[in-house]
């Protein structure tokens, strides 16, 4: 048997007949200044230093992507369908390969080619797609299948299209036609019929001879006459609608200063049949408030209380370039004002005699 290494402190292979110092070292080893790291020497770096200084920075930014949503659709076919779309994406998109059907087994209508929709920006397909205003949808088809869908419309296909509210963003709700810009509500159009502070809204009213003869003759039928609004942000153009006198206690002739009844879409002919997503309007003459303000105020009250109510405002009436001065401007009770306070309706009532 092989004899364990001795004496213990020996390393194995030592010679064992060499003298050994048993004594145990107890000095302690030092380090002299000189034989420090010199921190100020550039070779010489501190492992946290070398991390902090050499790693590169992570990049935590996405990469740039467009993305394309239906924007806003117009079913009326007046004269021709419209979709617009924008890309909410952060990257330039083509409009290569896509299109726009009711139905995605349908064909539909191709999207305009080698259009770039920039991030924001907005783009019109246009064309025969079929939609029907009420019951189908629209959809956005791309290479690779379905992008986009909006629902089935509501509300009254002739006073808006339909569209998000916030733009590319929002859900989808009767807007004011704006193809290939931002989306405006409807109803913040309508409101802006009925202004309440700030300078007064001008109407000016042309009618013809015929139809002043008309309303002189037969105070509550309807006559032609030519619209036009001005306010700060200038004047509409020309627009044919349909106008007769009203009023019971009020009730004053044509050449006095009447209240009247403004029908936008009662005429057949070709043009507008709103204005400003309004179908009616009623001016009336305040023969019997020389405040001018009884009626706003009614109606505001009962507004705050969230009782179906018109808005009111206030506008000046030219009529032929002669001036009828103030008027108070009042929502209608049509389908629209309805529209806003009830899910549905089946029927409208108007008192128009004697209740006694």
């Amino acid at each position: 048997m092989l004899a364990a290494c001795v004496p213990v402190f020996a390393a194995c292979g030592d010679d064992p007949s060499a003298p050994t110092d048993t004594t145990a070292d107890t000095s302690t080893d030092t380090l002299d200044s000189s034989d420090a790291p010199d921190s100020t020497d550039p070779d010489t770096v501190d492992a946290d230093t070398i991390e902090a200084d050499t790693l590169p920075p992570v990049d935590t930014t996405p990469a740039p992507v467009g993305r394309l949503v239906i924007n806003e659709v117009d079913c009326r076919s007046d004269p021709i369908e419209w979709v617009e779309v924008v890309n909410v994406g952060n990257l330039a998109m083509s409009l290569d390969g896509f299109r726009v059907t009711d139905k995605p087994s349908s064909r539909g209508v191709a999207a305009p080619a080698g259009v770039m929709v920039q991030p924001g920006g907005h783009a019109v397909v246009r064309g025969d797609i079929g939609i029907s205003c009420t019951t189908d949808g629209v959809y956005l088809i791309g290479p690779s299948g379905i992008v986009d869908q909006a629902p089935p419309r509501k509300g009254d296909p002739e006073l808006a299209t339909w569209g998000r509210v916030p733009d590319g963003s929002g859900p989808f709700a009767l807007t004011v036609a704006t193809p290939q810009k931002t989306n405006r509500a409807l109803d913040d159009l309508r409101a802006s019929i009925f202004v309440q502070e700030g300078p007064v809204p001008t109407i000016d009213l042309y009618v013809d001879a015929a139809a002043e003869d008309t309303l002189r003759s037969q105070q509550k039928v309807y006559a032609p006459a030519i619209f036009q609004w001005t306010d700060s942000t200038g004047t509409s153009a020309p627009q044919r609608i349909d106008l007769r006198i009203k009023g019971s206690i009020t009730l004053r002739p044509w050449d006095a200063k009447p209240s009247l009844k403004l029908h936008f879409a009662r005429h057949e002919e070709a043009g507008p049949r709103s204005f400003r997503g309004a179908k009616k309007v009623t001016l009336h003459n305040m023969s019997y408030d020389p405040s001018t303000v009884r009626e706003w105020l009614s109606y505001e009250v009962m507004r705050a209380r969230g009782q179906p109510a018109p808005r009111v405002g206030w506008v000046n009436l030219r009529v032929n370039g002669v001036s009828k001065h103030l008027y108070a401007i009042v929502e209608s009770y049509d389908e629209v004002f309805l529209g806003d306070w009830f899910p549905s309706t089946e029927a409208l009532y108007e008192c128009d005699g004697d209740l006694g």
